[in-house]
Formats: structure tokens, C-alpha cells, sequence
């Protein structure tokens, strides 16, 4: 009997492409530093009460502009007689400080504020953004910064290391650079 003939090229059909696996990896990893840059600030480049006002920063950020009737509550700090005023980081630190009509603050007086005479943290009325003058708000951007660049960084990783990943691929396979830059322009 004669023997079993083959017909047609012998080759292999990779599918998807590795290089296009080699760009979403890049995608998902520098997402994921993203959201890993994010929670590391979060839980410890923010003080506490920049972390209470986080929700209200990003709700006027994302929404202001579309709906700029939202209200806010600002956090005082009293002596219990005459003295009320803005709390600030050094009159703050984590904890919870339970409120007569709602939920408690995640926040307690500090040792600080203790010394200076300062009794009670308070939530004050709701106040709307319309009535405050609108770039006191805009500085959540500058929150954000640092982790944007980081991730920008981790990504310019990523995709470098992906990119001398696929040379030693093609280096492997004995392709030239030539052939290389053949396979990744555009026809």
C-alpha cells in the first residue's frame, strides 16, 4: 500500500495571537496596580478625616456637574459653651463618635484637641454646594495623583517587560529583527 500522503503547508494557527494576550496582560496587571495603588492610599496616605470627606470630594468630582444641588456635612468641634468651629487633622484621629440623631462619626477627638479644651465632635446641618465657593472642592484630583503616576509607571513596566518577552520569543523561534518589525506594523 503506498503511503498516506499529506497535503498543504505544515503549520501551526496560534489563536488569538500571543502578542495580543502579551497587550491585554499588560491592560489587566496595570489595572490591577490601580486598584492596589488606590486602596494603599486610601488606608494609609489619607488622614482620617480626609477619608471621611473622600465620598463627598468624589461625589462632587463625578456628579457636580451634572447635578449640583447634592448637600454635604461639614465635621465641628466644640468646647460645649461658646466655641465652634471647621475640625481639622490635628482635632481628629480614627475611632467612632456616636451622634444623637444618626449614625455615629468615624471619628474621635484627639489628645490635642482634648488639651485645648475641645469636648464634642459634632456632624452639622447639611449644607449645599451651591452655597460654598466651588474650587474648595476641586482639590480631589490632587488626592490622586501620586497613585495616577504610579500606575502609569506600572504599566510602562509591564509593557516593557511584555515587549522583552516577546524578543525572546521571536528569538527562540530564530526570527530576525527584521522579521520582528515586519510582524508588528500594519499592513
Amino acid at each position: 500500500m503506498p503511503a498516506i500522503q499529506q497535503w498543504g503547508r505544515k503549520e501551526s494557527f496560534i489563536w488569538p495571537p500571543r502578542g495580543f494576550l502579551y497587550t491585554l496582560g499588560a491592560l489587566f496587571l496595570s489595572l490591577v496596580a490601580t486598584a492596589f495603588f488606590i486602596y494603599v492610599r486610601y488606608q494609609y496616605g489619607l488622614l482620617p478625616l480626609q477619608r471621611y470627606y473622600l465620598p463627598y470630594y468624589l461625589r462632587t468630582v463625578t456628579a457636580g456637574l451634572t447635578h449640583p444641588a447634592s448637600t454635604y456635612e461639614m465635621i465641628a468641634v466644640s468646647d460645649g459653651k461658646s466655641r465652634t468651629r471647621a475640625a481639622s487633622d490635628a482635632d481628629v484621629e480614627a475611632g467612632v463618635t456616636p451622634q444623637p440623631g444618626g449614625k455615629g462619626l468615624p471619628l474621635v477627638l484627639s489628645a490635642h484637641a482634648t488639651e485645648q479644651g475641645l469636648r464634642y465632635l459634632i456632624r452639622e446641618r447639611p449644607e449645599s454646594y451651591l452655597k460654598q465657593h466651588p474650587a474648595r472642592m476641586a482639590r480631589a484630583l490632587d488626592l490622586w495623583r501620586r497613585p495616577a503616576l504610579q500606575t502609569l509607571f506600572a504599566a510602562a513596566a509591564v509593557r516593557a517587560v511584555s515587549f522583552r518577552s516577546a524578543t525572546s520569543i521571536f528569538a527562540a523561534q530564530g526570527r530576525s529583527t527584521d522579521q520582528r518589525i515586519a510582524l508588528w506594523s500594519p499592513p
